[in-house]
Order: C-alpha cells, then sequence, then structure tokens
C-alpha cells in the first residue's frame, strides 16, 4: 500500500491526438461524488485513422476497453494483448500499460472507466487483479450498455445516479466471470477452495493458519498462491469480503451496526468498526448516512452481478 501512495500517475500520447476522425467523451458531472462506490467517471469512443501511441503509468480508474472496428496492440511489461472486436480488455487501477494500433493503424474504439471509494476492495473481491483479455460473445450488447451509460451521464439528471451506480456494478460483476476464466487456466483447484472457504461463513470462526492443512498445502504454497494470483493475502482476502459483505447488510438492509458487526464475524461493534474505517475511509454510520444521502442506497448488489 505504502508503494502504491509513492507513484505518480503520468501519461503521454505520441502522435498526432487531434487527428481523430471522431472523439467523443461523457464525463461524470454531478457533484457530492466523493463517497459513492463505483460509478461510470467516463465513456469515451474514438475513431481514429492515423498511427497513435499512448502510454499510462498507474492508472487512476478501472478501464473497460473494446473496439467495434480494428485492432489495438496493448502492453504491460512483459505482456501483450491483442484487442479485436469480439473481446474485453480490463484494465484496473494502478496498472502501467501502452497502446497502438495494430495492421493499417486505424481502429474504433470505446472505453468505460470507472471510479468510486470502492473500486479497490470491489476489484480484489472479484480477483480483478493484472489485465485481463479475453472473448465476450455479448459484446455488441456491451457496447450498446456502455453507450446507453454516456447518454445517462450526458443528461446530468441527478434521477438517473442510482441507475448508473446499479449498471456500473451489474457490468462489472457481469464481465468478472469470464475474467475469471480466463485467469483461472492457471488458477489450481486448491486457491479455488480456499477462496470458497475464505468467502463464506462469516458467523464462523475461521482459523487462517489451519487453512493449509484442510487444503493439503503448506503455508507458504497457499500465500504464494493468492499473492501470485489476487494479489494480497489469505487473511486480507477474507478480511476484504467480510467488508464486503457489511456493506451490502448496511445497503440493503436495516440492521444495527452491532448485528451486522455479529454476522461479519467480528467479535465486537468497536473492532467492526475500527476494521470498516481502515478499509473505507468511513464509520459504518457514515458510510450508510453518505449512502441515503446520495440516493445509492438504492443500488441492492449481489455476488452474482444482479441488482435488486
Amino acid at each position: 500500500m505504502e508503494e502504491m501512495k509513492k507513484r505518480r500517475h503520468h501519461y503521454e500520447a505520441i502522435g498526432d491526438h487531434d487527428a481523430a476522425v471522431s472523439f467523443h467523451t461523457s464525463i461524470w458531472g454531478f457533484r457530492d461524488s466523493a463517497m459513492l462506490p463505483l460509478y461510470p467517471y467516463a465513456v469515451e469512443e474514438t475513431v481514429r485513422r492515423n498511427r497513435f501511441t499512448f502510454r499510462e503509468q498507474f492508472c487512476r480508474f478501472l478501464f473497460v476497453v473494446l473496439l467495434p472496428e480494428g485492432e489495438l496492440i496493448y502492453r504491460s511489461g512483459k505482456e501483450t494483448f491483442r484487442l479485436t472486436p469480439g473481446k474485453v480488455l480490463l484494465i484496473p487501477p494502478g496498472s502501467d500499460y501502452s497502446f497502438s494500433p495494430g495492421g493499417e493503424g486505424g481502429y474504433h474504439k470505446l472505453v468505460l472507466e470507472l471510479k468510486g471509494v470502492l473500486l479497490d476492495s470491489v476489484c480484489s473481491v472479484f480477483g480483478l487483479r493484472g489485465i485481463r483479455l479475453f472473448d465476450y460473445a455479448q459484446s455488441e450488447e456491451l457496447i450498446s450498455k456502455i453507450r446507453g451509460m454516456g447518454a445517462d451521464i450526458d443528461a446530468k439528471d441527478r434521477e438517473r445516479i442510482p441507475k448508473l451506480l446499479g449498471e456500473s456494478y451489474a457490468l462489472l460483476a457481469r464481465l468478472a466471470a469470464p475474467a475469471r476464466e480466463k485467469g483461472a487456466e492457471k488458477m489450481s483447484r486448491t486457491l479455488a477452495s480456499a477462496q470458497m472457504l475464505l468467502g463464506s461463513d462469516f458467523d464462523r470462526e475461521l482459523n487462517i493458519s489451519e487453512l493449509p492443512a484442510r487444503l493439503g498445502v503448506g503455508r507458504t504454497t497457499l500465500d504464494r498462491l493468492f499473492r501470485d494470483k489476487i494479489g494480497i493475502s489469505p487473511q486480507r482476502y477474507r478480511n476484504a469480503c467480510r467488508i464486503e459483505y457489511a456493506r451490502e447488510l448496511l445497503t440493503r438492509s436495516d440492521l444495527s451496526i452491532k448485528e451486522i458487526a455479529d454476522k461479519t464475524g467480528y467479535c465486537n461493534q468497536f473492532y467492526f468498526s475500527q476494521e470498516f474505517r481502515r478499509q473505507t475511509g468511513y464509520s459504518p454510520r457514515a458510510f450508510r448516512r453518505e449512502l441515503e444521502k446520495t440516493g445509492a442506497v438504492f443500488l441492492c448488489r449481489s455476488f452474482d452481478g444482479n441488482t435488486e
């Protein structure tokens, strides 16, 4: 975390940026957005015929990138991703990447930029660590959905905020499944079993130190699996899942803070509030109060991506 805080955002464009045939950006313009959990900060659509290269260090958003036409070559470290129509590219916050056109150089690109105080935690829960490229059969439907979100942003109608929040979470949850399947080519059954155990039964005590023995692996092996594939330790993964469940209960239920602490497995309300504040920056009461004030209380979320 300290290393991430020291890194600085930087980007550069090589080529004539203004030579795009068509360029439109819908940017979130609502005030009082600092407490929103997850929302579409921008929708950008570009048609370009000239050669153009773009580099960004420590990106600040989660990017959902699609190509209605053309080919783009994305690079991050030693990895190369060839984005073409029918595929989706997910770039999580904190990533370093670059892209340039493939083929003849022309392309038509659509990008959804997601932001929010819970973005990093949501990415952890969904296992979205590292850039992911995967085939997506419903890409045309997804393109239409993202364009619709852009139109709602352009409308500047505050009554559409709950709809946009719900669509953001549902879209990300929907994309997380194929993204995980793509990453699961290297993920072992041991890791999947561990995630299932750590992400459930929060009201029951789970001794993390006994988990490797239950799974038939060494502690070092289990720690490496989590850090390599998810980017956090098993204990932090369980804590993130517990806090995510607590956020759901704060959003969709009238349970008291003490009752939510009990349901999420914390020994007392004070310790729960401390941990919630540490992970989100806000106390449970302040979080619920801000949700009610912004209207985001209408966003009811579930891990299968449905909104109720």
